[in-house]
């Protein structure tokens, strides 16, 4: 595990003006997440590989961080300008081989949805889950509010990564299907899951238009806020994605069925949880309602979709790890593992019987 010397933590504490900042690790994996202390002020630090996402990247996120910022439905952790007015920063934190881009992010507010798993056991809360997705594809639509420009907005989505773009490609099909025919199991389920499932559902969804296609947050899930009077602050945007609105919708379907079939939280209700996080999902947008993405069989392709992104992640972390091209966690593994065994019980049957 990477360890940050005081040193260090001093030096990146000092490009955005602080003078006393600690620094305690959240989490380690694609990124790396700091939460980082002056004098009573508290921060989120976000080193990310250069090799995992670009600087441009990055910036795209930040400015569709902003566009949502102005909303009066939930609230977003905004990024920090150092005093010189940069909101990245080029840093060595580790070593002086590897480059990061640094962002620090303002710490939110209220209650971690993850405590006493008021992010799904809430009712309020997962209707207020409905209502923030809501708003974020409403500003999708909106392209951006009146923030940016026409052309402004293209250029942050020409920055934002597709779906097989994200995560070093792990779920494009091509990489998938060469690894397939290498020979590697798991990589043949996955590319008989997509050719069965995936792929005719995609070509069902459409021509994309700004009511159903743009820039989504990508992975809301009840470790990804707090909450405060009802209303969700969001973090942890780098999942950031040009996608499906559905396949947003989609990450909560998959999480309260995931609750479901594990039981891990006493008292989880999975069809009152989506009955709940749908309906105030439509209450506040027009949006999708033409399209027929909102209808139950739609809303089960996504699911389908989501999880065959999920796995392909899985998969594909496992294979560098297998090949030594990354090292990773034996945490990471492990959950990694769990997901694929899971995909074989639950949809490679599925596939095969299609």
């Amino acid at each position: 595990m990477a360890r940050i010397t005081e040193e260090k933590g001093v030096d990146l504490g000092r490009l955005w003006g602080m003078n006393h900042g600690r620094m305690k690790l959240l989490r380690q994996s694609e990124n790396d997440t700091w939460e980082v202390r002056d004098l009573e002020d508290r921060y989120v630090l976000r080193l990310t590989p250069h090799f995992h996402r670009t600087k441009d990247s990055i910036q795209a996120e930040l400015d569709f961080i902003e566009s949502l910022g102005h909303s009066n439905i939930f609230q977003v952790c905004r990024p920090i300008s150092s005093p010189n007015g940069k909101l990245i920063h080029e840093v060595y934190p580790y070593d002086d081989i590897n480059l990061y881009y640094a962002v620090l992010f303002e710490y939110a507010q209220g209650e971690y949805g993850r405590t006493n798993w008021n992010g799904i056991l809430n009712d309020n809360l997962v209707a207020a889950i409905g209502r923030t997705m809501a708003e974020m594809h409403n500003i999708t639509a909106q392209r951006g509010t009146n923030l940016f420009s026409e052309s402004q907005w293209d250029q942050i989505e020409s920055n934002i990564p597709t779906a097989n773009q994200t995560h070093s490609g792990a779920t494009d099909i091509l990489k998938i299907q060469l690894r397939a025919d290498q020979g590697d199991p798991d990589s043949q389920a996955l590319a008989s899951f997509y050719l069965s499932k995936v792929h005719p559902f995609l070509e069902r969804c459409g021509k994309p238009t700004h009511e159903t296609f743009g820039i989504i947050h990508g992975d809301i899930n009840c470790s990804n806020f707090f909450s405060l009077h009802d209303t969700l602050y969001l973090f942890d945007f780098d999942e950031v994605q040009k996608n499906w609105f559905g396949t947003d919708i989609a990450v909560v379907l998959r999480a309260s069925h995931y609750f479901e079939e594990t039981k891990i939280v006493d008292g989880f209700d999975g069809p009152k949880f989506r009955k709940i996080f749908l309906e105030s999902y439509k209450e506040a947008t027009k949006i999708m309602k033409n399209s027929g993405h909102l209808e139950e069989d739609m809303l089960e392709g996504f699911y389908l979709y989501r999880e065959f992104y999920y796995a392909a992640l899985a998969v594909d972390i496992l294979h560098q790890a297998r090949s030594k091209v990354k090292d990773f966690e034996p945490f990471i593994t492990s959950y990694c593992e769990e997901k694929v065994q899971r995909f074989h019980r639950k949809f490679v049957v599925l596939a095969a019987n299609s």
